[in-house]
């Protein structure tokens, strides 16, 4: 007999959140905007309502690495949200986007009021983290500990893996 174990929770009702919140939390961005800057201390989270954002850093060098498109639907900036921390990545818009800014009182202003949309928010926000701990876990258990390229050609010693890449992979899954 097979189980599933993944817990399926509700579906996030976006339009219930857009009610709830004041207008003014709803941004609008053109296509290029930066919506959150690398370094930037972190009071706030988002959910794409429509359009799409890219997720990114930028080595010394100047070179942009993507990390992450998010879509309609999705949150992004919940970690910094969650832990307070300075933003650990840009956040630009890929396209004309529309999203909802939610700071960290709304998030308890709905816990206090008993509102069953910080149950979906809750879920939400543990769904999503559960996703990265898994392609997380699963990165570290596909990165060997050797790479199979030999070390002065001797067959039974190996080259060590590259650490800064296997932990600049890791660190793409928590952006932002």
């Amino acid at each position: 007999m097979e189980l599933n174990s993944r817990l399926q929770f509700p579906a996030l009702d976006t339009d219930a959140l857009r009610a709830r919140l004041p207008d003014g939390q709803i941004k609008r961005f053109a296509a290029g905007d930066v919506i959150l800057e690398e370094g930037a201390q972190a009071d706030c989270c988002y959910l794409v309502l429509s359009g799409r954002v890219q997720v990114s850093r930028r080595r010394s060098s100047g070179k942009v690495i993507k990390l992450a498109e998010v879509p309609a639907g999705e949150f992004f900036g919940e970690m910094g949200l969650l832990s307070g921390l300075e933003r650990s990545a840009d956040a630009i818009a890929l396209c004309d986007a529309e999203v909802v800014q939610l700071l960290p009182g709304d998030l308890s202003g709905l816990i206090e009021a008993g509102d069953p949309l910080a149950m979906q928010l809750g879920y939400h926000f543990a769904s999503t983290l559960a996703d990265r701990c898994g392609q997380m876990l699963q990165l570290l258990a596909e990165s060997p500990a050797t790479s199979p390229k030999k070390v002065d050609k001797k067959d039974d010693e190996e080259m060590p893996m590259d650490v800064r890449q296997v932990l600049h992979e890791v660190y793409s899954l928590w952006a932002i």
